[in-house]
């Protein structure tokens, strides 16, 4: 999945004396502003708007050298959730060659 990534985040800590400790990552893109419409609503815009997505806590360091906005072929994995299935982030190919040189 290719997209224009303007970041990641991660919030870690513990919830409790007892111990209950948090990893929570996040990838931040642009993607396109998808038009709707029916009976009951109408979404029009112009341009791209923020997506977030669960990334793989284990794959931040792979985001470390990269500058952001960076256009990435991101690799995508399933992990189970609250009894579904959701997609997550656990890595990416360089689609510039400035930051393939990096790497």
């Amino acid at each position: 999945m290719k997209l224009n990534v303007i970041g990641i985040k991660r919030i870690k800590g513990d919830k409790s004396k007892a111990g209950n400790p948090y990893d929570i990552c996040s990838l931040f893109a642009m993607v396109p502003i998808e038009l709707a419409s029916n009976e009951k609503l109408t979404i029009t815009g112009k341009g791209f708007e923020l997506a977030e997505m669960p990334l793989d806590p284990e794959s931040m360091p792979l985001f470390e050298k990269v500058n952001f906005p960076q256009e990435l072929n991101l690799q995508m994995d399933s992990r189970p959730r609250f009894g579904k299935f959701e997609s997550v982030c656990v890595g990416f190919d360089a689609v510039s060659p400035k930051l393939a040189a990096a790497n």
